[in-house]
């Protein structure tokens, strides 16, 4: 329920016929020069930001979040500060679809639906991850055109894993007979040099076999719902190496 005294956002047309940048979570970002891309001073394209995507510059326009543990969970790079508190510094547009309210008038919440795309009132499709749902909300404020950064939907291999932490970390696989907490999982595929985020991600790690069971099946379901839903839209992906290919491939730089 919503507080008496608040109510769920109505999505503007804002973006109407832009281009629309998205930054996903996937270990890809991490090796780009978005600053270079995305950051120009003139530019008609808008960036949408899934989660920490918000940090990467004050070229992002909106930052995206569906779960209310990463809002409320603490940033480890930034001294255990609640990213609720981070936000606050943040200038461009919060929204979320959380399925717990968010009491926060710099928040606007939409009512999280499923998984089918959306296109009237305070509704979004949800397709169980913010990254899917970031399309949804794109093409709520009018984009064109959907270009996808970051939406790797794959482990890859973490660069920065150094021989030390390997060795250190991969005891966590072989001494615990229990299974292994969030956290563990995190640390445990890293040692192994695997990551499926550009950011640290404790709260909820993307499995490999939840990439691929979960998540991408929501992606092709968006790209047979759009051509009725939205159908003067399109949807591109510029992330190389990505495991979504119901979208067409595309260079980020020829694209905007």
């Amino acid at each position: 329920m919503m507080s008496p005294d608040r109510s769920h956002w109505k999505v503007p047309a804002i973006w109407k016929d832009r281009t629309v940048v998205i930054i996903g979570g996937g270990p890809s970002v991490a090796q780009l020069d978005l600053d270079a891309v995305l950051g120009k001073p003139a530019r008609d394209f808008r960036v949408l930001g899934c989660n920490d995507a918000y940090m990467l510059g004050d070229w992002v326009d909106l930052c995206y979040f569906g779960d209310y543990d990463w809002y409320h969970s603490t940033h480890r790079d930034d001294g255990r500060v609640h990213r609720e508190v981070l936000l606050k510094e943040f200038k461009g547009e919060i929204v979320t679809c959380s399925k717990k309210l968010v009491l926060d008038d710099q928040v606007k919440q939409l009512r999280r639906i499923g998984n089918s795309l959306q296109n009237q009132g305070a509704r979004i499709g949800w397709f169980r991850n913010t990254g899917a749902s970031a399309v949804n909300l794109a093409l709520r404020m009018g984009a064109a055109k959907v270009v996808l950064v970051g939406f790797d939907m794959t482990c890859k291999e973490d660069p920065k894993a150094s021989e030390d932490e390997r060795r250190k970390r991969v005891r966590l696989g072989t001494q615990n007979a229990k299974p292994m907490n969030r956290v563990q999982r995190y640390q445990y595929n890293k040692a192994k040099g695997l990551v499926a985020n550009w950011h640290p991600n404790y709260k909820n790690y993307p499995k490999p076999d939840r990439l691929q069971n979960i998540f991408l099946p929501m992606f092709e379901r968006i790209s047979v719902q759009v051509k009725t839903v939205f159908p003067e839209a399109e949807i591109l992906n510029a992330t190389e190496g990505s495991a979504i290919k119901c979208f067409p491939f595309v260079s980020l730089e020829e694209v905007l």
